[in-house]
């Protein structure tokens, strides 16, 4: 019953969030609209450009490798220039990225796509995540965060559909100069955002980024913090096994004979369950948050081993919905548990630190797919993700009681 009462009281404890998080989320939510259209039809793109999941998986892969050497520096910028400056440049930059991917022809491009994309995207997830876990209550850590993956699950869920609808009438290209408009609206969003952050201006910030010994002090600081060992090999097991996920199934649907507009449809679907996050960070502040871990994990495990074995599309679909309810549970716990980690006056630099982690894990996800699905079957990824999720649920059993209730404080 406590659950259904959480649930129901969810927009009263909404609208008790700062000014500022219900303010990034709309900025997020209009900027990953444009990515959310061509997002489940993307590795179909690359796929059908380069006749092979292992390229597949070396394209995903490079925006993480490339987005893990820039992680630091731009979360320890975060901490000392404004954050919607930063935020504002890398959106201007954003509004040609479309039409570049539609003139990708070989790898090659696709490479010099990808450290263009990985400049613009680790600026932009780096200052947005600092400014969520800076603005976010201590007592709602896990809101925060969780109000912030909500709407960015909203803009790929209605992404999806509405790219569905454009690549069946007007071809994927169409899409890519579509995208544009997105990165402008989310530019005008910003211009209103709330922002007293940042003790430098932006270019005395990068000089004094790398003035200091960078990479020497950040990841000694991280772990001198209690509990960030633990948390980040949670994180870093599920973000493994979610890369895959995303990865793979609009892959897979195509295999069996999907259309695109369907496969937009189903991967709608599977984000949809990221809506729950919202809730879930809810119940994450007030549960036992080891039971929760464990209820996650091991529902994920059940199913990503169903889905090794499962050739019928509607029964895929069932799994792929119920596995999206098990992520949108585990996610929110892990971030609410790492934003009361951070040291305030270091949330730029701990979350760069902590994002290079989750980076190495999307990189690894998103590569391991591609020779394992040429090698063996399409659908034999989802069992790495199974087994990922067992080591998950072990690590979870032994999480020190100091962490489980460091938040209570």
């Amino acid at each position: 019953m406590s659950i259904f009462r959480t649930i129901y009281s969810f927009p009263r404890d909404l609208s008790l969030l700062p000014r500022s998080i219900r303010w990034i989320a709309l900025v997020m939510f209009l900027y990953y609209l444009g990515w959310g259209i061509i997002e489940p039809f993307l590795g179909i793109y690359f796929n059908d450009l380069f006749d092979s999941y292992t390229s597949v998986g070396i394209i995903f892969s490079l925006l993480y490798v490339f987005s893990m050497l820039l992680s630091l520096p731009f979360g320890d910028l975060a901490d000392k220039a404004s954050k919607r400056t930063i935020m504002t440049i890398i959106l201007i930059c954003y509004v040609p990225i479309g039409p570049f991917i539609a003139t990708i022809r070989t790898i090659g491009h696709a490479v010099l796509f990808r450290v263009y994309h990985a400049f613009l995207a680790t600026g932009l997830w780096s200052s947005t995540e600092a400014y969520v876990r800076s603005h976010s209550p201590r007592r709602q850590a896990s809101e925060g965060i969780g109000f912030f993956d909500m709407a960015i699950a909203g803009s790929s869920v209605v992404g999806a559909i509405l790219g569905g609808i454009l690549i069946t009438r007007f071809g994927i290209e169409t899409l890519f100069y579509i995208m544009p408009v997105f990165s402008i609206g989310a530019l005008i969003a910003v211009s209103r955002l709330p922002d007293s952050d940042g003790a430098f201006s932006l270019f005395a910030g990068i000089k004094d980024v790398f003035r200091q010994r960078l990479f020497r002090h950040e990841f000694r600081d991280f772990f001198s913090v209690p509990g960030t060992i633990y948390l980040t090999a949670l994180s870093f097991l599920y973000h493994v096994a979610a890369a895959g996920v995303i990865v793979l199934l609009p892959l897979v649907y195509r295999a069996l004979g999907v259309s695109l507009w369907e496969i937009g449809i189903i991967y709608a679907v599977f984000m949809m369950p990221a809506f729950f996050e919202g809730p879930f960070s809810v119940i994450a502040d007030r549960a036992n948050k080891k039971t929760l871990f464990l209820l996650g994990a091991g529902a994920a495990i059940l199913i990503e081993f169903s889905m090794v074995w499962a050739h019928s599309v509607i029964a895929l679909f069932g799994f792929s919905l119920l596995l999206g309810i098990a992520f949108a549970l585990v996610r929110p716990l892990i971030e609410g548990m790492m934003t009361n980690c951070m040291p305030p006056a270091q949330v730029g630099e701990f979350n760069g630190v902590y994002r290079s982690f989750v980076l190495l894990a999307l990189a690894i996800g998103s590569f391991v797919i591609g020779p394992v699905a040429d090698a063996f079957t399409i659908q034999t990824p989802f069992f790495i993700g199974a087994v990922l999720m067992c080591i998950f649920f072990i690590v979870a059993m032994f999480l020190p009681r100091a962490l489980l209730e460091s938040d209570k404080a």
